[in-house]
């Protein structure tokens, strides 16, 4: 679900949570050259701070394309770029770094700050 929704300047649309860790994503959809691209990665950078000060564990932000990447042009090292089928080759390929305890308490955080039931 949709992270901070109420504010565009930090919103995360999805959250990929698992034994490898904590993955804050936006994939993009259009091509960013076309005429009023909006690029995602100041709000993706907004959004992944707070949910690490919140979630109290690391996070690698992700920007994700359905297709190819190459007509966007990375401002910020610290977001990876990934394709998806790169995106699944590399959550795989992760080492575990979060337990079922782990994982549990962030998804009840992550309800908590999309606003869906507990």
């Amino acid at each position: 679900p949709t992270v901070f929704a109420d504010d565009p300047g930090r919103c995360i649309p999805m959250v990929i949570v698992g034994p490898g860790g904590v993955f804050p994503v936006n994939m993009i959809t259009e091509d960013p050259k076309k005429h009023g691209f909006v690029d995602p990665s100041p709000s993706l950078l907004a959004g992944s701070a707070e949910l690490e000060k919140r979630l109290k564990t690391d996070v690698q932000p992700v920007i994700g394309f359905f297709r190819h990447r190459k007509n966007y042009q990375n401002p910020h090292e610290e977001i990876r770029l990934f394709t998806l089928p790169e995106l699944y080759a590399y959550l795989e390929s992760r080492p575990v770094t979060l337990n079922a305890v782990d994982i549990k308490q962030i998804e009840i955080i992550l309800k908590y700050l999309a606003n869906l039931p507990r």
